[in-house]
């Protein structure tokens, strides 16, 4: 995980590169993330702010598990006028 300010044509950012796990039963991926928030409009304690909760967020390595779809069942109101 890297967070970083950056300046691109001449605005500034705060950048984050980390990664996601994705599990599935035994498998599991690691995906990349990007993301860049621009912070030309934020004072400097804002940007010390959102700095800090970003780094708070993504300072640890974030898993997703999945699990098999839920069949949608009919809605209770459907069966009245069928």
């Amino acid at each position: 995980m890297m967070i970083r300010n950056s300046t691109h044509n001449g605005k500034d950012y705060i950048v984050v590169d980390t990664a996601i796990k994705i599990e599935k039963g035994e498998t599991s991926i690691m995906a990349p993330v990007h993301i860049r928030v621009s912070i030309d409009k934020l004072s400097e304690k804002d940007r010390a702010i959102v700095f800090g909760k970003m780094n708070g967020v993504f300072n640890h390595l974030l898993t997703m598990k999945t699990r098999e779809a839920v069949p949608v069942k009919k809605p209770w109101w459907k069966s009245i006028f069928s």
